[in-house]
């Protein structure tokens, strides 16, 4: 009897749609997404052959901000979580001086049927 749950359990997944996904650069899974390692002191051309080019770029006074989008997440049945966050690079000159995180959100997804 518990070769036919687990049949049915592993036939429930395949029919009803897994996914899991991961966009942009960062390292890490769904729980903990962390910026690459190596990335101050890097010069622009170095910055993008590690990771690319920036999905946006924004200029104040002799600083600029170069920005990565991400986004990761994953989906069972019924059940889901994402989490996005924007990696930033800070350029003073020509060399990465800050790299940093920004959260923008996380989501834990539940399914359930309406009320009757």
């Amino acid at each position: 009897m518990k070769k036919y749950g687990l049949y049915y359990v592993l036939l429930l997944l395949v029919m009803s749609g897994c996914a899991w996904g991961k966009f942009g650069k960062l390292e890490g899974n769904a729980f903990n997404l962390n910026k690459p390692s190596g990335l101050k002191g890097q010069d622009k051309a170095s910055v993008m052959d590690i990771i690319g080019d920036p999905d946006f770029v924004l200029s104040e006074g002799k600083t600029e901000y170069w920005g990565y989008r991400n986004h990761h997440g994953w989906h069972i049945i019924a059940i889901g979580m994402s989490e996005s966050k924007d990696l930033i690079l800070e350029f003073r000159g020509d060399k990465v001086e800050t790299a940093y995180l920004i959260h923008k959100g996380s989501s834990l997804n539940i399914i359930v049927p309406p009320p009757l």
